[in-house]
């Protein structure tokens, strides 16, 4: 899960939670959440984490994630959106499947 890789990526960087929450701009607290796997950073923050960590976004997100997905036959900015929506808060995903008309299932 994404917190996990937070988690591991930041301790070989030997940083602190506060020290990384400093360098995204979040509390000390969001970054405890993200590797509990309470909450999740959307895409924004991730880009933020990964050049605080010095990594790569798919570090981050996750090889299983980035490997099950067949993003062959997307754009890239439809393979962003994709992204965004499954990195988006469930009271937004709620919005954006009503706005495009789609019942969540």
């Amino acid at each position: 899960m994404v917190g996990d890789n937070i988690k591991k990526i930041r301790l070989q960087r030997n940083m602190s939670q506060s020290e990384l929450a400093e360098a995204v701009h979040v509390k000390r607290q969001t970054v405890s959440s993200w590797e509990v796997n309470r909450t999740e950073p959307n895409m924004g923050i991730i880009e933020l984490l990964a050049g605080a960590l010095r990594c790569r976004k798919s570090d981050l997100i996750g090889e299983d994630a980035a490997a099950t997905r067949d993003t062959s036959k997307l754009s890239f900015t439809e393979d962003q959106l994709i992204r965004a929506f499954r990195m988006a808060d469930p009271a937004r995903q709620k919005i954006i499947l009503e706005l495009l008309g789609i019942e969540k299932r």
